[in-house]
């Protein structure tokens, strides 16, 4: 279900970028709250996939999506 409403965000982001001003000096990094998401979802593909014998690291989220 979590991987279902974080496809739910594509549309939204999608939109928002499509608004967005682009002659604004700062700018939000749609990309990269992209990426981010992705990773989130592997992350639980991963989880639900398979059963974890040992703690892992998770890669870094990017978190600041302005520029």
């Amino acid at each position: 279900r979590l991987i279902h409403e974080l496809e739910n965000l594509e549309p939204v982001i999608d939109e928002a970028q499509g608004a967005a001003v682009s002659t604004q000096r700062i700018r939000f990094q749609y990309a990269w709250l992209r990426g981010d998401l992705e990773k989130i979802k592997a992350g639980v593909r991963e989880y639900l996939d398979t059963v974890p014998v040992t703690p892992r690291v998770p890669p870094p989220l990017a978190g600041d999506y302005i520029r």
